[in-house]
Parts: C-alpha cells; sequence; structure tokens
C-alpha cells in the first residue's frame, strides 16, 4: 500500500545520512533575505538533519531547531556541532508564549497543518514577529532536470503543493512577500541518480521498484546528450522564499 500524508512526512528518516548528504540548505542570498535584520532568537521548523539550521545559526545568535523525527535528528547531531535539535512540530511547539523573534520553516511547510500551524507561531512569536519559510526546487524549466524527475514527482498535498504558502482564512499575519533565487549545484551522475532516492515518493517504494527507477534514470543521464560523459553536472534548483510578519493589533494573541 502507497504511502500518504503524515506516513510520507516521516519517511525522510529512512535514509537520513544520504538526505543530510545529498540534499542541499537554501543559496546564502535566499537565507540573507529570510532572515532580514534585528532577529536574535528563532525557532526552525521541520529542521531535519540540519542543512538549514547551519545557515541560520550564523546568523542568528539564538536558534531553536525542532525535528519530530528521532532518526533526523541523530544525524542531526552528528552534523550540527554546537546546535541542538528538540522533539517538536509545526502544530506542538515546545517553547514559552512570546519567546522569539521569528520562526524558520525549510522544505517543510507543506507537510504541516496550516491553521494549527499558525496559531502555535503566532503564540511562540513576539509582537511584530516574522515567519518565513522556503522551498529548494527543482528547476523543471530546464528539459532535462523536467524529464528525469518526471519519473517520481507527485503532488503529496494536492492543495499545499510544496512552494505555495498560503496562509489560513482569518490569519493574524500580514500578506507574505515572495522572492525567488535561481541557482545550480554541481553533482556527480552517481550523486544525482542518489538524490532521487532522498524524495518521499521513492523512499515510499518497495526497493525493486527503487532499483529499477536508479537503473532507468542512470541509463537516462548516461543517454543524454547535455549530461553524457560529464564527471560533473550543474543541477539546477529554484529556491522560492516567503515572508511575513504578525499584523499589527495582534500583539495579544489569545495564547489559552
Amino acid at each position: 500500500m502507497a504511502l500518504r500524508g503524515n506516513e510520507l512526512a516521516h519517511s525522510f528518516g529512512t535514509a537520513a545520512t544520504e538526505y543530510d548528504r545529498l540534499r542541499s540548505g537554501p543559496p546564502a542570498l535566499a537565507v540573507d533575505w529570510l532572515v532580514g535584520d534585528g532577529i536574535t532568537n528563532a525557532v526552525e521548523l521541520g529542521a531535519g538533519t540540519g542543512k538549514f539550521s547551519r545557515m541560520l545559526a550564523e546568523r542568528i545568535p539564538e536558534l531553536y531547531p525542532i525535528e519530530p523525527d528521532a532518526r533526523m535528528r541523530d544525524v542531526f547531531a552528528n552534523s550540527s556541532p554546537g546546535l541542538s535539535a528538540l522533539a517538536g512540530s509545526a502544530e506542538e511547539i515546545p517553547l514559552p508564549d512570546a519567546s522569539v523573534d521569528a520562526v524558520f520553516s525549510g522544505d517543510s511547510w507543506h507537510w504541516f497543518d496550516p491553521a494549527t500551524a499558525c496559531r502555535e507561531i503566532a503564540r511562540v512569536l513576539r509582537p511584530g514577529g516574522v515567519l518565513a519559510v522556503s522551498w529548494n526546487l527543482k528547476d523543471k524549466s530546464i528539459a532535462w532536470m523536467d524529464e528525469l524527475f518526471a519519473m517520481i514527482d507527485e503532488d503529496h498535498h494536492p492543495v499545499r503543493p510544496p512552494g505555495a504558502f498560503a496562509l489560513p482564512e482569518n490569519t493574524v499575519f500580514n500578506p507574505p512577500q515572495r522572492h525567488v533565487i535561481n541557482w545550480t549545484r554541481p553533482m556527480s551522475p552517481s550523486d544525482l541518480v542518489a538524490l532521487l532516492g532522498t524524495y518521499s515518493p521513492v523512499l515510499a517504494m518497495s526497493e525493486s521498484d527503487r532499483a529499477r527507477l536508479y537503473a532507468t534514470s542512470r541509463e537516462y543521464i548516461d543517454k543524454h546528450p547535455q549530461l553524457a560523459g560529464r564527471e560533473l553536472i550543474d543541477v539546477p534548483f529554484r529556491t522560492v522564499c516567503w515572508r511575513t510578519q504578525l499584523s499589527p493589533g495582534n500583539d495579544a494573541i489569545d495564547r489559552g
């Protein structure tokens, strides 16, 4: 039976080490835009293995990464010296009311319940606090990237696809700003194939189906005129960023 919803969201822990090795945090320009100025402490939701956490920690003096999957937290502990990931979720943030300047989420917002998460985020934010989310998306405007990843792509949440950030009705946040950065990451053909295995549709496959996908993908790369014979391939991505703040007049949010 195919995994769906919450099961898919928790499938990444089965490949946590490879996830940390092969996935990328957002580019520095995106992180700078997301963080802005004046943030002294922050929460990061869905911290995973710490790819984004390590970049945030360079810019924010006090960071509280939160990750629900113990397997991801184990890799986080080994890969992110000086940081500690807390058990928790976007819907249950283990911090006091009005305790942080900002809340961040990288590559994870589409797995959250937005109404519950926004209430909980508003609870822990100080007046005027920032909510910033981002996704590293495959740049499918490049034909070969579209064709390669078409083998696995599907919408897990059709109303909340990765990259789309829609606040719930009667939100306490201002309309969000959007910013997009295009970039590339050099990867070997083997690592590009292995990258497929860090996405939830592939993690949900049987071992035999996964092996067939890897073989088909490597054959595609080896025969493609733009990719064949290259030691490193510039893999194109686009980081979609959103940033909003608590609306004026919501300093006294119901925190009960």
